[in-house]
């Protein structure tokens, strides 16, 4: 029996991939995606709502951002400019288990009234070879988007819906190539490839700890690189192991707690909000860590993708639209200093070529690095310190001095913040997101009544 927050109205398109979510709807009056509020039925009534999509790294297990994921809900509700804004966060292709209060509606046989019935525009996800590649899971996503616009279209009002993106490490990766078929708007999609004709309107979003140029000359990927070259057969002989382990020599509960010792999971523990107000607890850290390691497939979807990654993960690819450079999308760059997954080199040369920074009482652009007086496990973060930070969108000095093109924001974290935030820091990252995401939302607000942002 699925929880309450895992309750997702539109479902999944036909012959989409088993897929584990968390669902964070919003509780705004009028919200079509609330499960207890009934919309308004006059459609001038019906006010702007948000669709924030979170993307996992890799491994693609939702599990390991809960407690980011309810902690980002409790402050977006908080927040004058947010409260409209629903969290659907969803697991990659390829990792699925079996759990009956965190497994989402897989959408097997028809779609729910009101959906779509043109079928044939859908991907038959299922019948293709797996492990799924990165391109794929890319597609998915749009797919799904597409999906679910067009329900939202559907509902009393029939707008279409505004799309914020929020991702991890190589899930940034795929943001960016959602975006390739997405867009901000129909001039952006690129029908050729895709075969796609966005039905929502995407405003950009947060990219954390970006892995998205030259992962391989990272520090990590020149250790997995030359492992994962040896022989085309090493994914799916990692998950023979994997599976014996696991399913034939260790039981259940000694098999996790193996992990828990390995990994050193076994003493954490965090708390998240559920949709009806109750606080949970839970190691999800060791649980996602178990369910990546048991359920069917994960280990060689993880390890094909990984070897996948240290390939097509290069040189930045993506035109200026993507970007957002003409400020048609607006995106917040967060990256680790000193993080294993992202080469230093190629990280100052994407902030140097694509992004703005800012520090306060300075207009030179002439760093990316952010200087903030607060560490990792300190007090909440409240705006104006957020400000004092330089990491408020609305208060960039290069945005609004020195350099009149916009461009992303990209920030090189000094707090000392892990590249794995979402095992101990995910709370941390959640006030930093949630201030991002209102100033991506006002100033979208601000385009449309052309005002100057």
């Amino acid at each position: 029996m699925s929880s309450p927050e895992n309750t997702f109205p539109p479902g999944f398109p036909p012959n989409f991939p088993p897929t584990n979510l968390i669902w964070h709807p919003s509780t705004c009056p009028g919200s079509v995606f609330s499960p207890t509020i009934t919309p308004f039925p006059e459609p001038q009534k019906q006010q702007d709502e948000y669709l924030l999509l979170y993307i996992p790294g890799n491994p693609g297990m939702i599990g390991y951002y809960r407690s980011f994921l309810s902690r980002l809900s409790v402050l977006l509700r908080e927040r004058k400019g947010t409260k409209s804004v629903s969290i659907l966060g969803i697991s990659h292709a390829g990792f699925y288990f079996q759990n009956g209060d965190e497994v989402g509606n897989p959408a097997e046989g028809e779609p729910r009234k009101g959906v779509l019935e043109e079928k044939a525009k859908y991907t038959d996800w299922k019948s293709l070879p797996q492990p799924w590649t990165l391109q794929q899971q890319s597609k998915m996503k749009a797919e799904l988007l597409n999906w679910i616009g067009e329900w939202y279209r559907r509902q009393p009002g029939g707008r279409k819906l505004k799309v914020l993106l929020a991702a991890h490490s190589m899930g940034a990766w795929v943001s960016m190539e959602m975006v390739k078929s997405l867009g901000s708007n129909d001039r952006l999609v690129d029908q050729e490839e895709w075969g796609i004709r966005s039905t929502v309107d995407v405003l950009g979003g947060t990219l954390m700890f970006p892995s998205i140029v030259d992962i391989a000359k990272s520090k990590n990927g020149r250790v997995v690189m030359p492992m994962l070259s040896l022989h085309r057969s090493v994914p799916h002989l990692c998950q023979l192991f994997a599976s014996f382990l696991f399913h034939v020599v260790l039981s259940a509960s000694l098999g996790r707690w193996l992990v828990g010792r390995f990994t050193g999971f076994s003493a954490l523990s965090s708390t998240y909000v559920s949709l009806d107000g109750s606080l949970s607890t839970t190691n999800e850290a060791l649980d996602a860590t178990f369910s990546f390691l048991t359920a069917p497939g994960a280990v060689e979807q993880s390890l094909s993708m990984a070897r996948e990654e240290m390939h097509m993960i290069k040189e930045d690819t993506w035109s200026d639209e993507i970007w957002g450079l003409g400020g048609e999308l607006e995106w917040v760059l967060y990256f680790g200093q000193g993080d294993d997954w992202v080469c230093d080199e190629s990280r100052d040369r994407l902030i140097k070529n694509r992004g703005r920074r800012y520090v306060a009482g300075m207009e030179s652009a002439s760093s990316a690095s952010t200087s903030v007086e607060r560490d990792v496990k300190g007090n909440l973060l409240r705006r104006n310190k957020i400000e004092e930070a330089g990491i408020d969108v609305e208060l960039d000095g290069v945005a609004k001095g020195a350099e009149k093109e916009w461009k992303p924001l990209m920030i090189v974290c000094e707090e000392g913040m892990p590249h794995g935030f979402c095992i101990k820091h995910g709370e941390v990252m959640a006030e930093k997101v949630a201030i991002w995401i209102e100033n991506i939302i006002e100033g979208s607000g601000k385009r449309r009544r052309g005002e100057n942002i």
